[in-house]
């Protein structure tokens, strides 16, 4: 039975909003995802007070699993794993935090699905959207001709974060928008599949994971449609992708899409492996296209049939950093 939750924003929630514990966004050590980062130019910054107009009224419907549960201020919404694949449909603008958590300390459980339908999130203080969980996968789906953004305005966390798996997807449109961390921020893969069109604004990396895949053959074996779409970081303070570990692990695979990087020091930087048989332009940027992480001994870069990659208009060569 579906679940329908109507919030009437007020002028109260203009003011911030309170961290709680491990769902702002803290990594064990009690640091904030992202490091050292830098500030988004002022012309990439938001108008929220536009936005806000625009969205209007904020809701959430409960499609398939557990309950959510929001903060006695209506700042924090909480949605809790369970032994089905969650499934939520969020629209209209919402200043707070989505948390996604394993309350009941289950031992196996499923992902959870947010689908955007026209939806904007805007968190004033700590990381938008959270899964807390190390197992599964939080899946974002921009719905058909939909407009959606996700905003961390703070100096602290990211716009979206996953402790594990993070998938995006949908045939809409996704603006993301992290002041001074990650746009997304992954502890193992990155997916996009379908046809989403992302732009992405960030104060540190536009994309931080382990591993960042579009389509492959294990996704394609389980019905993910090829990634057709479109990706632009508009601007990263560090690098567009940043797909590095401790143990020299990360791998960058573009099988399809068309990625646009911009305003950034490096397009990517990876442990192992750069595959692109997408399309790939970059452009203004500030160091080289192309780095290999601060762990690693070096990176092999493959440009595969029917793959485009150029740097400020000129095929990129090298076959390795």
């Amino acid at each position: 039975m579906k679940k329908l939750f109507v919030l009437i924003l007020s002028a109260a929630l203009l003011a911030g909003v309170c961290c709680l514990g491990a769902g702002c966004g803290t990594q064990d050590d009690g640091t904030q995802p992202g490091g050292e980062t830098g500030q988004t130019p002022q012309d990439q910054k938001p108008d929220l007070a536009a936005l806000k107009k625009k969205y209007g009224t904020f809701s959430i419907v409960t499609e398939r699993g557990t309950d959510y549960v929001l903060s006695d201020d209506g700042k924090v919404c909480t949605i809790s794993v369970g032994a089905e694949k969650g499934s939520y449909t969020l629209s209209g603008y919402f200043e707070g935090r989505i948390i996604i958590d394993n309350k009941d300390g289950l031992a196996t459980y499923k992902g959870v699905k947010l689908h955007l339908d026209n939806a904007c999130i805007v968190s004033t203080l700590g990381t938008a959207i959270e899964y807390l969980p190390d197992k599964k996968n939080v899946e974002i789906v921009a719905k058909r001709e939909t407009e959606n953004h996700i905003i961390n305005t703070s100096e602290v966390g990211d716009a979206v974060v996953s402790h594990n798996n993070l998938e995006v997807d949908g045939k809409g449109t996704l603006h993301i928008n992290a002041a001074a961390g990650h746009a997304l921020n992954a502890e193992d893969t990155v997916r996009f599949y379908d046809a989403t069109t992302v732009d992405i604004v960030a104060g540190h990396d536009g994309i931080h994971a382990a591993h960042f895949v579009t389509d492959n053959e294990e996704a394609l074996a389980i019905d993910f449609e090829a990634f057709t779409g479109t990706v632009k970081i508009l601007y990263a303070f560090s690098q567009g992708f940043d797909c590095t570990t401790s143990k020299s692990t990360g791998t960058i695979d573009i099988s399809s899409g068309t990625f646009e990087i911009t305003n950034c020091e490096s397009a990517f930087k990876t442990d192992v492996t750069l595959t692109i048989a997408g399309t790939v332009r970059a452009s203004k940027l500030t160091a080289e296209a192309v780095v290999h992480g601060d762990n690693s001994t070096g990176a092999t870069i493959s440009i595969a049939e029917g793959g485009t990659f150029t740097v400020d208009g000129t095929p990129y060569t090298k076959t390795s950093v």
